[in-house]
């Protein structure tokens, strides 16, 4: 998890930056890293999985920034999927 904070608070960083696109591969490493750490640690699935779609709906803030409405609704989908 601390690899995925760090992740995270670079993304978010940039996001203030206004560096959007960015931004969102880092949110992407994050999600990456996540999904190794469901698979490797199930009996923390559901943790991870609220970690998770935190940071995809930061993906959603960013495509929402660069006014990539389809992508806003397809990461935003994936949110409340989780």
């Amino acid at each position: 998890m601390v690899k995925v904070d760090a992740k995270k608070t670079e993304a978010a960083d940039l996001f203030k930056q206004g560096q959007y696109g960015e931004a969102q591969n880092f949110y992407h490493q994050a999600t990456e890293m996540l999904k190794a750490a469901i698979d490797e640690f199930p009996l923390f699935k559901q943790e991870l999985y609220m970690v998770e779609a935190s940071v995809l709906n930061n993906i959603a803030a960013c495509c929402n920034k660069e006014l990539n409405t389809k992508s806003v609704i397809d990461y935003t989908t994936k949110v409340i999927e989780k």
